[in-house]
């Protein structure tokens, strides 16, 4: 058998060097080459050709992948704290690999409902969603060791969300090598404080993170972990290593404050006040807790119902739902919400706020001193449809076994990973690929409005078309124009194009 990560090319060189070196007592390193037909050629354009007939070959890192300045910020910052704390070790590459743009869509409970605030519920969240990579050269492979998936509400981004960023996975496997060994928290911490520091540099204002380890048998981001990991870890421990770091970015004046989530909205007023992130545990909590209120009626016969009845006065039309007595469509199309209600409903999520005690931490950033500026995000789009979502990585992982439970294991599927994002193009990872390549969404179903192509049954976000086709007029995407552009013009009629084109048989006959 023969080792996935062996390259015969740049073995064979080796070799070559290392038995022209014995011939000629010259070092490989300072040797040059000589070919007849190129001549004599010097030590760097050697070392030169040979790195880029190894790229050649199919050999992939973390270099090929473009650095942007919160990359580059996170990976300088860890190796500036395992230098502050004595350790010396290959460098931690960091990539930012996913970037793209998001949309939380509310739940209809939540939409539906008439506040006591008066305002309406937003029916979406925008958001940016971010994929960050740590890898480290081991044994002369790259693994990754460490992924974090995050998702930044920013001004764009109506309240209660606004200026918040939720840490919503993190996850690392245990091949970080360093002289002295039992670092890893140390790189891990550098790199999270870090994206804090970022974070309130680029005007967020509340960080949130869910304290919730893997149970027995879950799987995260990586796939197939050493068994020695897989043991559950406590909630308590996994808190406590979140509160040093976190007490850790307070020291350096990044973080002013951070708690739970019932420290930090003891005194709210209405349950609209809450942050519900895209799969978080409040985004589920909060609306239940809502439609449980309306199938129990009690609101119904309580002031806010008498209220309601008076205003709308006794030959007022009933509602198309059914009687002026079924509360809960009633108050979904928008009734006033009384005091009572809307404290008794503060007072339910408050309490589901005591039993998750422990779960969520909240921090509140420093607000930026006199004379700092808010920092333009900058860099476009950045998306590998493998790793735009913890999902697509952890399916794609499980589809073809890449494994991450032993070393040797762990380099081949980093390489095969980095492989798969480096070829978008290669149908490898057999999932769904939607939109454009351009895709502002990760080539992603986010829950947006998408249209689907008349040729191909693609579908396609009508955010990333220039031009949308109004009602029912039919739609050919952008990828079959430019792929069959000589059948859209009429120069050859066939294939799924023959319904587009009024060509009888024998003018097709005639083509061919």
């Amino acid at each position: 058998w023969v080792c996935a990560l062996y390259n015969q090319r740049a073995q064979l060189a080796k070799q070559l060097g290392g038995a022209s070196a014995s011939a000629t007592g010259v070092p490989p390193v300072v040797s040059a080459i000589t070919d007849a037909s190129s001549g004599w050629v010097c030590r760097d354009c050697s070392r030169s050709r040979r790195r880029d007939e190894a790229e050649g070959e199919g050999e992939v890192d973390s270099s090929m992948i473009k650095q942007c300045s919160l990359s580059r910020e996170l990976e300088d910052a860890v190796e500036e704290g395992l230098r502050e704390a004595g350790v010396s070790c290959e460098r931690v590459a960091v990539r930012v690999v996913s970037s793209i743009k998001c949309v939380s869509h509310a739940k209809e409970a939540m939409v539906q409902r008439q506040w006591s605030s008066g305002e309406a519920y937003p029916a979406e969240f925008p958001f940016r969603s971010r994929a960050i990579m740590a890898l480290q050269r081991v044994d002369g492979h790259e693994v990754i060791i460490f992924m974090m998936y995050t998702q930044e509400y920013g001004d764009d981004c109506p309240q209660p969300n606004s200026r918040r960023v939720y840490i919503s996975y993190v996850d690392s496997v245990r091949y970080f090598r360093s002289q002295p060994d039992g670092h890893r928290s140390t790189a891990y911490r550098a790199l999270l404080c870090a994206y804090l520091r970022s974070c309130r540099a680029r005007g967020f204002q509340h960080v949130h993170i869910w304290v919730e380890p893997p149970r027995a048998g879950d799987e995260y981001i990586f796939y197939a972990r050493p068994p020695e990991e897989r043991r559950p870890m406590k909630r308590e421990k996994l808190r406590s290593w979140y509160c040093k770091m976190l007490e850790r970015s307070k020291a350096d004046g990044v973080v002013l404050k951070y708690g739970g989530m019932l420290e930090e909205f003891r005194g709210i007023t209405s349950a609209r006040q809450i942050p519900l992130f895209k799969g978080d545990q409040w985004e589920i909590t909060v609306p239940a807790l809502l439609e449980e209120e309306g199938e129990d009626g009690d609101e119904a016969g309580g002031a806010g119902a008498s209220a309601a009845g008076a205003s709308r006065g006794p030959n007022a039309p009933l509602s198309p739902h059914g009687s002026q007595s079924s509360s809960r469509p009633q108050r979904l199309k928008g009734l006033a919400m009384c005091k009572t209600v809307s404290e008794d409903l503060v007072n339910k999520v408050q309490k589901q706020m005591r039993r998750l005690q422990g779960h969520f931490l909240v921090s509140t950033l420093a607000p930026l001193a006199e004379g700092e500026t808010v920092l333009e995000e900058e860099g476009g789009e950045v998306s590998y449809e493998v790793v735009n979502s913890r999902q697509a990585m952890l399916h794609h992982c499980m589809r073809h076994a890449l494994q991450f439970n032993s070393l040797r294991y762990a380099q081949y599927s980093t390489m095969m990973l980095l492989y798969e994002m480096m070829h978008p193009n290669a149908p490898a990872s057999g999932a769904a690929s939607y939109c454009l390549p351009s895709c502002l969404r990760g080539r992603a179903d986010d829950g947006s409005i998408m249209i689907a192509c008349d040729v191909c049954d693609n579908w396609f976000h009508t955010g990333c078309l220039l031009d949308v086709p109004a009602g029912d007029e039919s739609f050919v995407c952008p990828l079959c124009i430019d792929a069959k552009a000589e059948y859209i013009e009429g120069k050859l009629a066939g294939g799924c194009f023959s319904d587009l084109i009024d060509c009888e048989e024998g003018e097709i006959a005639a083509h061919h």
